[in-house]
């Protein structure tokens, strides 16, 4: 034990009290679900996390209450160890996140302020999903603490919740890549800018009317198709979400449209996309599901972030 721990309270004793469920107060579930690191989680949480200990229901793995904290956090010695539990018996740990999710639009101005102080996180945005800066802010895009901030308005404008998106760059382990606010996480349209805050009315008459929606899994994907000038929708969800139970109460949307399923390009996107193309189909809606080649890259923002137009694209794009 480093000597510098012995003037404070022996670690074990520490960690009789501890409740690790507080690394993480985003989350309101009990136990806390997230990615276990042990057999590469990718598709959904697996590892519960409970207040002296994790276990991992899909392979059994776990860990004590000292290994997850050394682990999520990346302490290296007892004195640092120390320190982060502190935290936590404190009420004051963030789990490598420095905010609690907040739906108050004063919230989401603090995290575009954060966003605009960070030229590289900008710079990322565009390399990475190719949003402009244009798009970014009017997206409202912000930073929260690790994890890009995109809120999420319904026609009328309002805020009803906003999804963060794990800053990918920091190749953070053990931790959900989206979330959102506690109580907010039903699935829901995301909505491009331009459409929302003009009423359901002129809605209609504008985009419906049209009859043609390019749907996609990620938010960041349909404002990248928005950008270039698609009209664009994802679930707030992702693919999982159109395809579960609760995809049928919102699906019906679209009817007397001609929908375009624009799905990540590896097999479990392509086979998602496929599925959903026939689950509206028997729905009696328009469905087609378009691919283009892998190397041109794997989801849609790629094709934008490499200079693509809509132009371009429609020359490797196919319609199956």
């Amino acid at each position: 034990m480093d000597s510098s721990t012995q003037l404070y309270e022996p670690i074990p004793d520490l960690f009789k009290r501890i409740n690790l469920c507080k690394l993480y107060p985003e989350h309101q579930e009990f136990p806390v679900m997230v990615m276990c690191p042990h057999h590469g989680d990718h598709d959904r949480p697996n590892l519960a996390v409970y207040p002296a200990n994790t276990h991992c229901f899909a392979c059994g793995w776990g860990e004590t209450a000292l290994e997850h904290v050394r682990r999520v956090q990346n302490t290296h010695n007892n004195q640092e160890l120390f320190a982060v539990v502190k935290t936590i018996l404190d009420g004051k740990a963030r789990a490598h996140r420095d905010v609690i999710p907040s739906l108050e639009p004063a919230a989401l101005a603090h995290y575009e302020k954060e966003l605009a102080k960070q030229s590289e996180k900008r710079r990322h945005l565009k390399a990475r999903y190719g949003l402009s800066e244009d798009t970014q802010r009017l997206a409202h895009i912000g930073y929260a603490g690790l994890a890009y901030a995109i809120p999420v308005f319904s026609l009328d404008g309002s805020l009803v919740n906003i999804r963060f998106r794990l800053d990918d760059a920091l190749e953070l382990e053990g931790r959900p890549k989206y979330w959102g606010i506690p109580g907010r996480n039903s699935a829901l349209w995301y909505l491009p800018p331009g459409v929302r805050g003009k009423g359901f009315i002129n809605i209609a008459r504008e985009v419906w009317l049209n009859q043609k929606v390019y749907l996609f899994e990620g938010e960041l994907d349909a404002l990248a198709a928005w950008q270039i000038g698609l009209f664009a929708l994802s679930s707030t969800n992702g693919a999982r979400a159109l395809l579960g139970a609760q995809g049928d109460l919102y699906l019906s949307d679209l009817a007397d449209m001609t929908v375009f399923v624009c799905f990540d390009q590896d097999q479990p996107g392509r086979d998602a996309g496929a599925q959903l193309v026939s689950r509206l189909t028997d729905k009696g809606i328009k469905a087609r599901q378009l691919q283009w080649p892998l190397q041109e890259g794997k989801d849609f923002s790629e094709l934008v972030a490499h200079g693509h137009t809509l132009a371009s694209i429609r020359n490797i794009i196919t319609r199956l």
